[in-house]
């Protein structure tokens, strides 16, 4: 399993590669200090982890590029500063998942490892098992809306919200909004 990971700070790559060969059987860890390095490569990784502060160009601008060089590679953001708007931003623009470089190393290699794990079992979900309502909400979600936002949005109660991005969550087999939207682009759910 190739992983690419690109973050300006060579001791973070080396530690996060030391932490991810080990952790996960088979993984191969290419470290780039840019990301440009990594849209002139041509060999498509399973999973890109990417620094939001990037020289020159940002990691969550960055996203978009990767998005168009690898549609169907997901990108697990990495920033020493998680603030709120910066992770509805990158989630909203495509990011699989949100790791903080504050929280445990066991975050990074879930998040990987759910990043590239497709379980056969789960039949993809089409358009009909959603209703109108859960594909608006699931719409919103992918823009990064909070519930209270997105019932607001909708005209519902933030308590009706909670209650479809639960469904939601039992339908895509996911735990966390950010795997919901990842889920939902993946079957061609939402754009």
């Amino acid at each position: 399993m190739r992983i690419v990971l690109i973050d300006d700070h060579g001791l973070v790559r080396a530690g996060a590669r030391t932490i991810l060969e080990s952790a996960i059987v088979g993984a191969e860890v290419k470290e780039m200090d840019s990301l440009q390095d990594a849209l002139s490569s041509n060999e498509e990784p399973a999973v890109v982890i990417l620094d939001v502060c990037l020289q020159g160009v940002s990691g969550v601008v960055g996203l978009e590029l990767l998005s168009k060089k690898w549609p169907r590679v997901p990108v697990i953001m990495l920033s020493a500063h998680a603030d709120p708007n910066t992770v509805k931003d990158a989630l909203a623009r495509g990011a699989m998942a949100f790791v903080s470089k504050a929280e445990p190393v066991t975050r990074l290699v879930e998040a990987v490892n759910r990043a590239v794990s497709e379980p056969s079992s789960v039949q993809a979900t089409s358009m009909t098992s959603l209703s109108e309502r859960q594909l608006a909400v699931l719409d919103l979600l992918a823009q990064g809306l909070s519930n209270k936002a997105v019932a607001a949005r909708l005209h519902l109660s933030e308590f009706t919200v909670r209650g479809h991005v639960q469904a939601l969550f039992a339908a895509l087999d996911v735990s966390s909004r950010s795997e919901a939207v990842f889920v939902a682009r993946s079957r061609g759910l939402i754009r």
